[in-house]
This record gives structure tokens, sequence and C-alpha cells, in this order.
């Protein structure tokens, strides 16, 4: 807002709360991790009773961190939409945070949680003896896996610019090095059309405030 930082990298969710409340502008997809896209699983232990969303109420969920895009916002959206709701009473859903995806599935296998929550990426990076113990229920909808955004008075022909720089960059040695060392980033591609992708946006957050 201030106008003190130039770009800023996170996740979908939180680049929406952040371009409200101070007018950044998301540009361009970050494929962290080598990935374009990613969404959250439900998953249980493999010889729960619980198969779907149906037997959710009256459960226990374990979340990642209430930061967390698809280890919180995303899911309890995702819930909300399918008219589940986190509390106390017999037919919500009480919620314990992890504040670590690999702590999540240890609360499920240890009985401390029904339900756990992450993104597919993490999940499929569970180590095999842990994976094997569990089954996924239910998934939400995709979302961009990071977003670049830039202040809302930065040079058109700077944002130009580095928008130009950026995805480009996997097109060299130097570059492909660079991407490597910034979380294992693949590639950046343009966000198609941020107006709708921040009405989408706008629609979850909506959900869970």
């Amino acid at each position: 807002k201030q106008q003190e930082i130039d770009l800023f990298y996170d996740s979908p969710l939180i680049t929406y709360s952040i371009s409200e409340n101070s007018g950044s502008v998301p540009f361009l997809i970050s494929w962290k991790e080598n990935v374009e896209n990613y969404h959250s699983v439900f998953f249980v232990k493999s010889t729960s009773m619980i198969d779907s969303l149906d037997d959710f109420g009256g459960k226990t969920i374990a979340f990642q961190s209430p930061d967390s895009t698809t280890g919180y916002l995303l899911p309890v959206s995702h819930l909300s939409q399918n008219g589940l709701s986190l509390g106390d009473d017999a037919n919500s859903l009480r919620f314990v945070f992890s504040y670590d995806d690999e702590n999540t599935p240890n609360l499920v296998i240890e009985g401390k949680a029904d339900i756990g929550v992450t993104s597919n990426i993490d999940f499929e990076d569970f180590p095999e003896g842990i994976k094997s113990q569990l089954v996924i229920v239910e998934k939400t909808i995709d979302v961009p896996r990071y977003i670049v955004s830039h202040r809302s008075e930065l040079n058109s022909d700077v944002v130009s610019k580095i928008r130009s720089i950026l995805l480009e960059m996997n097109q060299d040695s130097e570059g492909k090095k660079i991407l490597e060392e910034f979380k294992e980033t693949k590639k950046y591609s343009e966000l198609e059309n941020t107006e709708k992708f921040m009405e989408q946006m706008r629609e979850l957050y909506q959900i869970i405030q």
C-alpha cells in the first residue's frame, strides 16, 4: 500500500487478500515446484468408515495453518459450499491445526483427527509408509500454484520488462538455474484473466469470512 514493495509472491487466496488491502496487481503464475495448478485433498485412514463429505459431520479435521491456501482457506471454502461448517455442535466439524504438512497425516494415523487436509502435491510427497495408510475421499477445485503481483504504481514499462524477463527465464541455462533455486520453479506463465481470477478468489474468500 505504501509502494515500498515492487513484487509479491504468494498463494492465490493470500494474493487476493493482499491485493484487496494494498491494490497490488496479480499478473503472472509461478510454477512453484514445477506445478502450474494444484488443489486440496481430504484424506482419512484407509481403515476409516468415512467415504465422502456426507460422513464428515461431527468429525475432527486437521488443517495445516490459518494462512495456508490449500491447508485451510480453500478446503474451508469447499466445506462451506457443501453445507458443512466448523464448530462444536453434533453436525459441525471440530478442527485442529498441525502447523506442518508432515504432521497432518500423523494426526490422522494416530487417531487425533479423523480427516486431514493438504495439497495434492504434498500428499504425493508423503513417505510411502505413511501414504499407504491413507486414502483420499474428497478434493477441491484447482487454483494457480503461486501468483506474482506488482505494486499498483509500478511504471507500466517496468512491469512489461519484468514480465518479459520472467516469462523467458526458462529458455536459457542461467535462467533455469535461478528458477530451480527459487522454490524449484519450472517457469512463469501469464495469468490470462486477472479479473476472472480475482472474482473466483473473492467468491471463495467471502465464504470463509
